[in-house]
């Protein structure tokens, strides 16, 4: 299935959701339904960097999660729901340049993440939703200049990443988890001019990324290939991978800013946010 198919499917389940919803807005399991449908397209939409969008549907996702939570405050998944959707604005928020509503976000997603953690320490699942959440933030840190802060944070994400990853090896988003966490220490590197530390941390990114994209085209895996590609200077090597994610129509702010260190054109794919524009009923 290709990314309109997909875009397509996702913005006609989510408009169903939505009309089931209006139709019987008391069914608290239809309403779970709408919210993961919400903030699966605000995922999407964030990654063509149309992130008003992203941002609008992303915030109906963790409206309804925290109104859930509401109403019953020991559901497990919805917690957990609303800690995922808000760890997803806090960096549709941090691409936006909104620092403080970011930070705030972010803190709902480990607050929220933490108590769930600390509460089942043996539940891998959100064990690595937390070491995500805590990953943003470190994002967060470094947008803020606070790189001390922001090693500290990310050593101890890589090194409960790992853990889990060691139990898991095959996790395709723990591999993803691991590489990004490699790549984000690679940047902190960067930032405390110590070359060497980042040329190794982007190394393994790539080394750890690879054989997964081997075995699918999925965007996150690719964008991160090719960035540690770009920071350990291979912009030949990056290049085709880079043209595949524009014909994809990928374009995260994160992700126009590591092309735009690389030196590599990346220009806007008309035609993609043409077609997005229309399956979203925009002209």
């Amino acid at each position: 299935m290709g990314e309109f198919e997909v875009a397509a499917r996702d913005r006609a389940d989510q408009r169903l959701k939505a009309a089931l919803v209006a139709r019987d807005p008391n069914n608290r399991e239809v309403g779970e339904g709408l919210l993961v449908s919400d903030a699966i397209l605000g995922r999407m939409l964030g990654w063509c960097d149309d992130m008003a969008a992203a941002l609008h549907f992303t915030g109906l996702a963790v409206a309804s999660a925290r109104t859930l939570m509401a109403f019953d405050p020991k559901n497990e998944e919805w917690a957990d729901f609303f800690a995922l959707y808000s760890q997803q604005m806090g960096g549709l928020l941090r691409q936006r340049g909104r620092p403080d509503m970011a930070a705030a976000a972010d803190a709902d997603a480990v607050r929220v993440l933490s108590a769930l953690a600390a509460q089942d320490p043996g539940n891998a699942s959100w064990q690595q939703d937390l070491a995500q959440s805590r990953l943003e933030l470190v994002r967060l840190q470094v947008m803020r200049r606070d790189i001390g802060g922001a090693a500290s944070a990310a050593s101890a994400t890589q090194a409960a990443v790992e853990k889990l990853l060691a139990n898991s090896p095959s996790d395709r988003s723990l591999i993803l988890l691991a590489a990004q966490a490699d790549l984000m220490l690679g940047q902190i590197a960067t930032a405390r001019k110590d070359s060497s530390a980042a040329m190794q941390y982007c190394s393994r990114a790539r080394d750890l990324i690879l054989p997964a994209i081997r075995s699918g085209a999925d965007p996150n895996f690719l964008a991160v290939y090719a960035e540690a590609l770009l920071r350990l200077n291979q912009a030949v090597a990056a290049g085709p991978v880079v043209a595949r994610l524009n014909a994809m129509g990928y374009r995260t702010p994160d992700f126009i800013a590591a092309v735009t260190r690389g030196r590599l054109a990346y220009p806007v794919n008309t035609a993609f946010s043409r077609r997005i524009g229309q399956i979203m009923g925009r002209r």
